[in-house]
């Protein structure tokens, strides 16, 4: 029978096994709460099993996603989540409290999902393998609608499938970030990519029509 402190050593050595799977980027990643930043990044990724990482990391595991599905003829759902800050708020503490409402609503609400990791200051990448974009636009807009009363800000959701919608990851991100820049301009809530008639969901108010900001967060103030 296994001692306490051989189980301890067991659950350790299965945590980094898990973390080396998933592309975790350091070895000291799978003990690092999921909350705690990086102190290589400003990015960080939810796997499925609550772990932290670089955001690279979780842009690695979606491309291993594609590969196995390309490789088994299946689908990957793909939908990048972006809430609404003014230009003029930049108060870091603040968007940093709201984007993890965000993730909280995201982890209740969505049971099964491979990697959800930052993409950019206000926006969450998802990655759903075997699941549809189409399949999911009725759900996304129940979570956009959720997660809006969560965060007391707009949250809009741009979904996109592969290979339907894109061969490579690249090309799917690209479409994703061109979908929810419409969302955002249009004050919609969800935007399936390749849809014949690009159906927008019921309009949300709209706070902010900036595209994707991928510069770095502004510092906080201690």
């Amino acid at each position: 029978m296994a001692t306490v402190g051989t189980r301890a050593r067991l659950r350790t050595r299965m945590a980094a096994l898990v973390a080396w799977i998933a592309g975790e980027a350091s070895p000291g990643a799978a003990s690092r709460p999921a909350a705690e930043s990086s102190s290589r990044s400003e990015f960080s990724v939810w796997s499925s099993d609550a772990l932290a990482c670089e955001r690279d990391a979780g842009g690695r595991r979606a491309e291993w996603e594609l590969a196995r599905a390309a490789e088994y003829g299946r689908e990957v759902a793909l939908a990048l989540v972006g809430v609404d800050f003014p230009a003029q708020d930049a108060d870091a503490h603040l968007e940093h409290a709201l984007m993890r409402r965000l993730d909280d609503v995201i982890l209740r609400c969505v049971t099964r999902f491979d990697v959800l990791s930052e993409y950019g200051r206000h926006e969450r990448l998802l990655v759903l393998p075997e699941e549809s974009a189409a399949r999911l636009a009725s759900g996304a807009a129940e979570i956009c609608e959720l997660a809006t009363r969560a965060v007391g800000r707009p949250v809009r959701m741009a979904l996109a499938g592969f290979p339907a919608q894109g061969p490579t990851l690249r090309a799917l991100l690209t479409e994703l970030e061109i979908d929810l820049a419409e969302c955002r301009a249009h004050g919609a809530s969800v935007l399936v990519a390749g849809a014949a008639t690009r159906p927008l969901a019921a309009a949300i108010t709209t706070i902010s029509l900036r595209p994707l900001s991928h510069e770095p967060r502004p510092t906080a103030q201690r």
